[in-house]
């Protein structure tokens, strides 16, 4: 999920991530789903990222880590992102992992990813960090 709820367009990498995980053998759980979880005990999945309160997430569901997307948009393509996996009961980062294109100015700037590319490469340097590519 993105680090902090904001725009629409802010899930399209932490999804694209989220996809090819579950190819990595990742177990995924749905944003709506914890959401759902977070109202039936009174809690909001927003103000939890948000406030990066993340302990509670483990009183509503069984997890026992989550992966936190930010990513800085240049057009629509990512210039830059990092993915974090935070253990959820203490809010240790299990690993870290950052992607970034090519300066503007560069020449390999025209060369550039796609969001799915980004996204694919993120995974997989998520799954490697876990032991699973």
């Amino acid at each position: 999920m993105p680090a902090k709820f904001g725009e629409s367009t802010d899930l399209v990498l932490p999804d694209i991530i989220a996809t090819e995980l579950i190819g990595y053998g990742f177990n995924v759980v749905e944003r709506s789903v914890l959401a759902q979880m977070a109202r039936e005990v009174g809690l909001d999945l927003t103000e939890i990222v948000n406030g990066q309160e993340y302990f509670k997430l483990g009183s509503i569901s069984e997890l026992n880590t989550v992966l936190l997307v930010t990513a800085q948009m240049e057009g629509s393509a990512v210039a830059n992102a990092t993915a974090r996996l935070v253990r959820i009961d203490d809010g240790t980062i299990v690993m870290s992992a950052s992607y970034s294109q090519p300066a503007p100015n560069r020449v390999e700037y025209a060369l550039h990813d796609s969001v799915i590319d980004s996204g694919e490469r993120l995974a997989k340097a998520v799954a490697k960090a876990a032991g699973l590519r």
